[in-house]
């Protein structure tokens, strides 16, 4: 997998768009949600374009958003949007749309 740290801490109406910009091979790609900086927490909520399928799913209490590599393809977005402050599992802070 490819690691890049970022660090942003939920600010109220915030937005983020990540863009799969660079081909990794079979490398996944992922973001993830956390309450310290490194422990992943179920705080992504929204609606994901389902890479199984061509369908668009609402998916709740995701901690991990993953480009998968090999089938990722340059282009591919995801946009999180910070709706709440919180960093308890299952309360979502961030709404994402991909």
């Amino acid at each position: 997998s490819v690691t890049q740290e970022h660090s942003h801490p939920p600010l109220l109406g915030i937005e983020y768009t990540f863009v799969y910009s660079v081909a990794h091979g079979s490398n996944d790609v992922t973001i993830t949600s956390t309450s310290d900086g490194s422990t992943g927490v179920n705080l992504f909520t929204g609606t994901l374009l389902d890479g199984n399928s061509s369908m668009v799913v609402q998916k709740d209490n995701l901690d991990v958003i993953t480009f998968v590599g090999g089938t990722a393809t340059i282009g591919d977005f995801v946009k999180v949007v910070c709706i709440g402050t919180g960093v308890t599992a299952g309360d979502p802070t961030w709404y994402v749309e991909a």
